[in-house]
């Protein structure tokens, strides 16, 4: 695959001259709107891996609510020594 380098020599070789300065900075373009995309998408990425990461340990963390929860009831209902 071509380098940017190379695309541009192209560029300018294969144009007219009133026609490569447009097509260069079209390239250029490209390559700067290319560039942003990805970071918006690596941006978008790892805001949604966060909030996966937070609603996983808001999970957890009801779980083991719910867990303790369990024992405390177990321990509550079951029959006691003093009691029989």
């Amino acid at each position: 695959m071509p380098t940017h380098h190379h695309m541009i020599n192209n560029i300018l070789l294969d144009s007219p001259p009133n026609k490569q300065s447009f097509s260069l900075v079209k390239q250029i373009a490209g390559i700067k709107t290319a560039t942003e995309t990805e970071a918006e998408q690596r941006q978008r990425y790892r805001e949604q891996k966060l909030h996966i990461l937070e609603a996983n340990e808001q999970r957890k963390a009801q779980l083991l609510d719910l867990e303790i929860e369990n024992q405390d009831m177990k321990y509550f209902l079951r029959l006691h020594d003093h009691l029989t």
